[in-house]
């Protein structure tokens, strides 16, 4: 069953939507919650497929799944697929802000598919000793995404093995602005950003900061461009 919602919702980040439908907003509703289909950010309820039901909803159109202050726990990874410029969004970094915190393995973001993808003002971390790539945009990715004020973290003994892959067209005319990049707080040698199998393209970084870490760079044909680092 799929669910059109073509008027504006409005409502507070609390249970809206319960079962295995689908539901898709339109133009009217350009900010959802993850807490409409049972998300909350307590550190403890699993909140993967409440993730993805709001980035589903709002693909089609553009729109923008809020995150609220607090931490997500979620171990299914997050599949954006819009070419239409879904935003993700918290309320900061640091602490006190929003948090997405992977238990999984593989990807905790994939942006396979994906065009013109926002995230925005959260901190992305990994706790457990799984392995895990942070943001995979690898092989099949369109590119032109920008992510600003992030932090991609893992925490003393676990992490990420990559904070970010950037591939084949995923790295094209992609900027990362005010980012850090930290696979594992303890050790060094880790992989920040993983720029992969590109030809011709940029990718802007603003502001970032590689803490333990470093860009890798595979069969690069490209180029990266470096400002305030």
């Amino acid at each position: 069953i799929t669910l059109t919602v073509n008027g504006h919702l409005d409502a507070a980040p609390v249970q809206v939507f319960s079962g295995l439908g689908t539901v898709v907003f339109g133009t009217e509703t350009p900010e959802v919650y993850a807490e409409w289909w049972g998300a909350a950010a307590d550190n403890a309820t699993e909140c993967g497929p409440a993730l993805n039901a709001a980035i589903n909803a709002a693909d089609p159109v553009g729109g923008t799944v809020r995150l609220l202050s607090g931490t997500y726990k979620f171990a299914t990874t997050l599949t954006p697929g819009s070419t239409f410029a879904l935003a993700i969004r918290g309320t900061g970094q640091s602490s006190g802000g929003s948090r997405l915190s992977y238990t999984g393995t593989g990807s905790a973001i994939d942006l396979a598919g994906a065009s013109r993808t926002m995230l925005e003002d959260f901190r992305l971390e990994k706790t457990n000793g799984t392995a895990a790539v942070g943001v995979n945009a690898a092989s099949g990715n369109v590119g032109n995404y920008a992510l600003s004020r992030l932090t991609i973290a893992g925490s003393a003994g676990n992490g990420f093995t990559k904070c970010m892959v950037l591939g084949d067209q995923g790295a094209a005319n992609s900027s990362l602005y005010d980012m850090t990049f930290q696979p594992a707080a303890d050790t060094a040698g880790h992989i920040g950003l993983s720029i992969e199998d590109v030809q011709t393209v940029v990718v802007n970084l603003y502001s970032c900061s590689f803490v333990n870490a470093y860009i890798g760079l595979t069969n690069q044909e490209g180029g990266v461009q470096g400002y305030g680092n």
